[in-house]
């Protein structure tokens, strides 16, 4: 995949900050943790399996992550990635941040994904000018400028919408929505909160019924996380995200759900939430309606759409899709992210059955120099 030397560089140039974050992040979890004392099954088998399997590596996994990992999921499973480990040696081997951050740049997917279907785009401001359809729609093209005062009349037309930033929107930060019935001032207002910050604004979907019961006040949709391996892609794991009553946004950091979604299509019995910030799993929503055996609509059609996208990419080769469904049951394409969080709370190991293949891939270099160390002495 990529080179020792780049992945180096990644690390100090792109992705400090990420490790800085997900150290605090993580910090609030395991503060949690410290107050379980470990029993006695978990020390044994951190020290007789957990250790061993990634000594081979080259790595020794941080024994409190695990810990944690042990008490939010009940499993001793030695193939968990420490998320220390995942964003630090996983994401930097498979994506390359330089490519990441201009094309994860949500104006840019119309570039991208042509054909693939998307919200409607109203407007979007991307580099100090505003963009949008041309006046006569007669075509897709929305890189035609428009003043601010054509962007605002777009919006007083009907409807609902969403305006967001198109980069670094992790866990649904700063997603707003609106409607034309707020009015010009309130729209104005709006456009000048996001003063010096690429955005784009597009139409509310209308999602399927089957979604919209979950929670009607978020697009619900599906996280479906996607790698190519040795030129192959491969769908790893998969969740419907659920937002919680009242919210705009479907994300589980903002007190949203996740439930994997199984082979067949259906949700599976527990879905992860946060409740009063802390990790749990629960049966149901706050509106009594139970995950288990709710069928996602589409669900054969988003594994083949996302596959065919995944390879499209070739610099980004660990992606997670998050794809939505229409009223008419069409899918639609929310947005792609690069450095995401793992589904392991719900789906388990994030590599499954090719964890092995993948770490000897990524810690290749550590492995070799622990066989040139044998061989020497």
């Amino acid at each position: 995949m990529r080179t020792k030397r780049q992945q180096a560089y990644d690390k100090f140039i792109y992705c400090f900050p990420f490790d800085v974050y997900n150290f605090f992040a993580d910090l609030r979890n395991l503060r949690r943790t410290m107050k379980y004392r470990a029993g006695k099954e978990f020390r044994e088998n951190y020290r007789k399996v957990v250790v061993p399997y990634w000594r081979q590596f080259g790595v020794r996994p941080p024994r409190l992550w695990c810990k944690h990992m042990y008490h939010l999921t009940g499993s001793l499973d030695p193939r968990y990635i420490p998320n220390p480990i995942h964003y630090r040696n996983i994401i930097t081997y498979f994506d390359d941040p330089s490519y990441e951050h201009v094309m994860e740049d949500k104006n840019l997917y119309s570039v991208l994904f042509p054909s693939v279907k998307r919200p409607e785009t109203i407007c979007k401001h991307f580099a100090t000018t505003i963009y949008g359809n041309a006046p006569d729609h007669y075509t897709d093209d929305d890189f035609t400028p428009l003043s601010r005062e054509e962007a605002v009349r777009r919006c007083l037309a009907g409807g609902k919408f969403i305006i967001k930033p198109t980069c670094d929107t992790g866990g649904g930060s700063d997603v707003k929505s609106f409607s034309s019935e707020d009015g010009a001032e309130a729209i104005e207002a709006l456009f000048d909160s996001y003063r010096g910050v690429d955005f784009i604004i597009q139409r509310f979907v209308k999602q399927h019924a089957d979604l919209a019961r979950l929670n009607d006040s978020s697009l619900n949709t599906m996280r479906i996380v996607t790698m190519v391996f040795h030129e192959k892609p491969y769908l790893l794991s998969a969740i419907l995200r659920v937002g919680h009553q009242g919210s705009p946004v479907d994300n589980y950091s903002s007190g949203g759900y996740q439930c994997t979604i199984l082979p067949d299509g259906t949700l599976d019995r527990l879905a992860a939430t946060k409740v009063s910030g802390v990790d749990e799993y629960v049966e149901e929503n706050e509106n009594g309606l139970r995950f288990e055996g709710i069928r996602v609509p589409s669900w054969d059609a988003a594994q083949k759409l996302v596959m065919e996208l995944a390879v499209k990419l070739p610099h980004l080769k660990y992606i997670g899709w998050d794809i939505a469904v229409d009223e008419d049951g069409d899918l639609v394409l929310i947005e792609f992210n690069c450095h995401i969080d793992q589904n392991q709370e719900t789906c388990g190991p994030t590599f499954g059955d090719m964890t092995d293949e993948v770490l000897a891939d990524v810690f290749r270099d550590r492995i070799e120099k622990r066989k040139g160390k044998k061989a020497r002495g």
